[in-house]
This record gives structure tokens, C-alpha cells and sequence, in this order.
């Protein structure tokens, strides 16, 4: 353990001390109050003791909350643990979903191929002619000479009209 793990686990112990040292007093003093409560119906006299139900609510409130505080680690270490199988099953389904469509992207992004757009026929990178059917897959500007992809419509390098 480093030197942070230690601090706080002694921090948890402290909140775990504090919180039975809140919690058993409280439950005993509401629990007082409580018996006087129901012992005065049968002598139809005041509950003398029944004031220690209100002063033993806090204590056993903050007995809860420090306990809470000091278990909080082991209840959400259990917790994770219980969900784990639960989230990698919904990735798992998630993925399932979409491995083609990334296969498939990841098949464009690796091809130095380019597609005809008459014949979607795929032909090298550095081609100008289709290998298929012989249409242009390039084409040039006739203001700049700039080459542009087939399907564009305006050119890449000066921004006008190609057709």
C-alpha cells in the first residue's frame, strides 16, 4: 500500500469508529424512549423517558451516515463487481451491432484503390481510366489543370465549375 491507500484507509476506520460509536448509543436512547412511550398506556401516566427517542434520531442518523462513509469502499467494490458481467454484456452487444459497418470502413480505409463512380468497379490509386469500363476517374480543370475526383462538380483548387 502507498502512502495514500494507508491515509485513507485509516480515514475509512475512524468514519467506521465514529459511526458505531453515533449508531449503538442512538438505538439505545430511541429504544428507551420507545419503552417509556408504550409503558405509560399502561398506566395511563406521561412517558417520562420519551424525549430520548428525539435526541437518540440524530445520533443514529449520523451513526448511519459515518458508517456509510467508512463501508463505502467494500459496498461499491462489491457493486462493480456485480454489474461487470451486465455492462460487458450490452458492450458485447453494442459491438456485435456494428462490426461490419467497421470492417467495412476499415476495408475503404485501407485500400489504395479508387472507385469508378459509372461501374463502382475498384482501380488504383494513381489510375485515370477505369479498368472496367474505360471512363475517366479523374477530372481535369479546364481553367488550372488541376486534377479533381470524378463525382466533383466545382474544382479543389480554384472553385470553379468542372462540367
Amino acid at each position: 500500500m502507498n502512502k495514500n491507500e494507508l491515509e485513507q484507509a485509516k480515514k475509512r476506520k475512524t468514519f467506521r469508529k465514529l459511526g458505531f460509536a453515533f449508531l449503538i448509543p442512538g438505538i439505545i436512547l430511541m429504544g428507551v424512549g420507545m419503552f417509556s412511550f408504550f409503558i405509560s398506556f399502561d398506566n395511563f401516566e406521561a412517558p417520562q423517558f420519551f424525549f430520548l427517542t428525539f435526541i437518540g434520531m440524530p445520533f443514529t442518523f449520523l451513526g448511519s451516515v459515518f458508517l456509510g462513509f467508512g463501508y463505502m469502499k467494500s459496498y461499491a467494490s462489491y457493486t462493480s463487481k456485480e454489474l461487470r458481467p451486465i455492462a460487458k454484456d450490452n458492450i458485447n452487444y453494442i459491438v456485435e451491432g456494428t462490426k461490419e459497418s467497421i470492417g467495412d470502413l476499415l476495408h475503404e480505409v485501407k485500400t489504395d484503390k479508387i472507385k469508378c463512380s459509372s461501374c463502382g468497379e475498384n482501380n488504383d490509386k494513381d489510375a485515370k481510366f477505369c479498368d472496367n469500363c474505360g471512363k475517366a476517374l479523374v477530372k481535369v480543370c479546364r481553367y488550372c489543370h488541376e486534377e479533381n475526383e470524378n463525382d466533383a462538380k466545382y474544382c479543389k483548387s480554384c472553385g470553379k465549375d468542372i462540367e
